[in-house]
């Protein structure tokens, strides 16, 4: 998105439709210059992630071949890779705020560089993206705390939790983006994403279903040679298992990791993509509620 007149900045969008469309072009449009700039740390996060799809299948094939396993075995296979997935993760979702909030403060995306020796341009948002996912766990002990006392109570009372859970769900997501992007202090984002998350919450519900539509027939599409790979493995294991002496030639395991990075790192790209959507929709629904209270105001007085 070039700084032109047409340009529009983060707070002048109002409709939803429109804040959903601009947000995906706003990556899209850039995209050759983005992977200039990213590509080796979307890369390494790919690569982290086949490692924990391989391994979890792995681990799938050994119960299926009836091999006994240790809790440190299962911990090695799939706690090690889990866990530094969930570091590339944070360290890709910090990125793309860090993108993002280049574009709050330009009202457009500017060319972003990498120097040679690093994995990626500067991440300025990991440290507030670290504390927001703290503060996202504590709610989440409190709620399963709660639901957990509601269930002594009666297993009926555990309806209570579905609603609370879906506008928790909603609230989280766009307190974070208040955090990261916009509010100075968390105590702040907490009281202005609530409002905001209230207010507008049938703009979020209908971003929330248009974007896990498309991440489910996109990322469907994407994930469809990891897909294919890992049922021709399993498959095999399981003839194996029955006593079939088949076993699969020596090129598949490269090719098979092969696709699982590739799968991966296009499923990445589609996640950069709709939290740039959900941001600018955050905005969108922002500004138009603060056109509508100073409206009110204006009647008022």
């Amino acid at each position: 998105m070039e700084n032109t007149v047409e340009t529009k900045t983060f707070r002048d969008y109002r409709t939803t439709l429109r804040a959903l469309s601009d947000g995906a072009s706003l990556f899209t449009k850039k995209a050759t210059m983005l992977l200039k700039a990213t590509w080796p740390l979307i890369l390494f996060v790919s690569i982290l992630g086949a490692w924990l799809s391989r391994s979890t299948v792995g681990v799938l094939g050994d119960f299926i071949m009836g091999t006994t396993m240790e809790m440190s075995d299962f911990g090695l296979k799939i706690g090690v890779p889990a866990l530094l997935y969930a570091f590339g993760m944070i360290l890709f979702y910090s990125l793309v705020f860090t993108l993002f909030a280049l574009y709050i403060e330009k009202g457009f995306l500017p060319t972003i560089k990498r120097k040679t020796y690093l994995l990626c341009p500067k991440i300025t948002k990991l440290g507030r993206f670290c504390v927001c996912l703290l503060w996202v766990l504590f709610v989440f002990v409190v709620y399963v705390g709660l639901a957990a006392i509601l269930f002594t109570v009666s297993r009926w009372t555990l309806i209570l939790t579905i609603p609370i859970l879906i506008i928790l769900d909603f609230w989280l997501m766009n307190q974070c983006i208040d955090y990261v992007l916009i509010s100075d202090s968390l105590m702040s984002s907490i009281k202005r994403s609530f409002r905001i998350t209230l207010r507008g919450l049938g703009s979020f519900i209908t971003v929330a279903i248009v974007l896990w539509l498309i991440l489910s027939v996109i990322g469907f599409l994407c994930f469809l040679p990891s897909i294919t790979a890992e049922t021709i493995f399993v498959k095999a294991q399981i003839s194996i298992a029955e006593g079939d002496s088949g076993i699969l030639p020596g090129y598949f395991s490269p090719i098979y990791f092969g696709t699982l990075v590739f799968s991966n790192f296009l499923y990445l790209l589609l996640l950069a993509i709709s939290l740039s959507c959900w941001c600018m929709v955050y905005g969108a629904v922002d500004t138009r509620l603060r056109i509508k209270d100073s409206e009110k105001f204006a009647h008022q007085s």
